[in-house]
């Protein structure tokens, strides 16, 4: 298995300043993809982790959900907007 690493504190705090989103939030929507992404799969759900790649529990089952649909999804979990305006 292989890991990923985490985000370091600096790339959270430039993603913060460059989209003028608090750090905090950047760090809760990173977590919340992450936990979601990880639900989907011990529920037995194929995924696409950030369209780069599949997860997949008990083999590939196929993929219909978009990273759009995960952001709305994850959006209203947090209680945050899904539409980025700048």
């Amino acid at each position: 298995m292989e890991i990923i690493a985490l985000p370091k504190k600096i790339q959270i705090e430039d993603l913060s300043l460059k989209v003028s989103v608090p750090k905090s939030t950047v760090k809760d929507i990173y977590n919340g993809y992450c936990d979601y992404i990880a639900e989907q799969v011990v529920n037995g759900k194929t995924v696409k982790f950030l369209n780069l790649f599949y997860m997949v529990k008990d083999g590939y089952r196929g993929s219909r959900e978009t990273l759009a649909y995960a952001s709305h999804e994850l959006a209203d979990r947090l209680g945050i907007s899904p539409v980025f305006k700048r």
